[in-house]
């Protein structure tokens, strides 16, 4: 599709049957993971003799070759992904994670670090990325994105629990809300972890539009209230909420976390890009989720749904529009 190529979870009737590890100038057949338990004990057996190996032989050569050292990576990552823990314990760890991340950030605004304003758009530029990277650190199996879904849905319930009164959090309203309601969080702060939970149950690694979507929510929008309202300027002409350097903002810094999230996956074998494509797609996307952005459509729909819905729609016409 457009340059883009899935190159992960798509197996072929070979792949299904055996999987194949190189290590260095050797290269092991090694049982898949199938449905029978033994193969894939077995499996870690060989990841387990084959790092073995790898290390008694770096030991007795006295150097580390960049390749030994990246086979003996993906050995271990392999070994330890297999396991049935590891997708839950990543899904555990990121919820950990975001709850310390929005706790510092809160420690920082109680301190007058940052400002109520600074810091409520620090956790909406930041907290996204944050969650898109820990997608790189779950398994290759199917169920691995539900897991990879249950932080926004922890976030959601958690929200929606302060924002209806039957949870007290002073902290996480006076960290993320506008004026200091509650009752704020019912909205953009909902809408914002609903979006992060869908992009990643609907495109996962599978496809750069949930990526696309999460850049121009975050980085997109996100500096562009920054920036506007730092250096706001001149006003569009049809919008006097909004200013061209708070636009020009979204579609640069919007542009920049987009293709360096799009490169990055790429080069975990998520995807793969054409260059051309990947600049063009990029580009065309963040153009039209900075376009919707601006205009005075936000009392009617919040912009934490607008820009994400026009980030996929954008990205995909982009990659029928620039398909060999």
């Amino acid at each position: 599709m457009a340059g883009f190529a899935r190159t992960r979870n798509n197996p072929t009737p070979a792949a299904s049957t055996v999987a194949i590890l190189s290590l260095g100038h050797r290269t092991q057949v090694l049982p898949s993971r199938g449905l029978r338990k033994r193969h894939k004990t077995r499996q870690l057996i060989d990841f387990h003799n084959s790092a073995r190996r790898l290390c008694h032989q770096t030991s007795r050569s006295g150097a580390s070759s960049p390749s030994s050292l990246k086979a003996l990576d993906s050995v271990f990552f392999a070994e330890a992904s297999a396991s049935p823990y590891w997708d839950p314990a990543c899904a555990g760890a990121t919820m950990v994670a975001a709850y310390a991340w929005i706790k510092l950030l809160d420690g920082l605004a109680a301190r007058d670090v940052l400002g109520r304003k600074l810091s409520r758009k620090a956790v909406h530029i930041t907290s996204g990325p944050l969650y898109v990277l820990t997608w790189l650190a779950f398994s290759e199996d199917p169920m691995a994105r539900w897991f990879a879904v249950l932080p926004p849905l922890a976030q959601f319930v958690r929200l929606l629990a302060i924002g209806k009164g039957w949870w007290k959090s002073e902290s996480a309203v006076r960290t993320i809300s506008r004026e200091g309601g509650a009752e704020e969080l019912l909205r953009g702060p909902l809408y914002y972890v609903v979006v992060l939970g869908v992009m990643c149950g609907v495109f996962w690694r599978d496809s750069p539009l949930g990526i696309l979507a999460i850049a121009a929510m975050c980085g997109g929008d996100g500096m562009a209230d920054i920036i506007g309202r730092q250096f706001g300027g001149a006003c569009l002409p049809f919008n006097r909420d909004k200013s061209w350097a708070g636009s020009a903002a979204m579609l640069v810094f919007g542009s920049l976390l987009s293709i360096g999230f799009v490169y990055l996956f790429q080069f975990f074998g998520c995807f793969a890009i054409t260059p051309g494509s990947a600049t063009t797609v990029v580009l065309l996307t963040a153009l039209a989720a900075t376009v919707v952005e601006a205009l005075p459509v936000t009392e009617r729909i919040d912009d934490n749904i607008s820009v994400p819905i026009t980030a996929v729609v954008a990205g995909s016409l982009a990659m029928m529009l620039t398909a060999p």
